[in-house]
């Protein structure tokens, strides 16, 4: 599995979670829209991070400035495989 695949499915797990919690309904469309951006994105996202940084992330349309802090500070960005 891709990282593109399993940082996609965190981010659609984060919306549910935050669907349920009653959450601002903005903030739940955001990380829908990055788990289907990064789902069909085509290059990994591991790798155009640690190539350009955050700056790389913020780049790929539908990814915010936010997600992309978020999600720059996840291990999985610093596993190598």
């Amino acid at each position: 599995m891709g990282t593109n695949t399993i940082i996609s499915g965190m981010f659609s797990q984060m919306a549910d979670a935050l669907d349920v919690l009653g959450e601002n309904p903005f903030k739940i469309a955001a990380y829908r829209k990055a788990s289907k951006v990064l789902a069909d994105y085509p290059t990994d996202v591991k790798e155009a991070y640690q190539a350009g940084g955050i700056p790389a992330l913020t780049a790929i349309p539908g990814i915010g400035a936010a997600l992309s802090k978020y999600r720059a500070r996840h291990p999985l960005f610093y596993i190598h495989y």
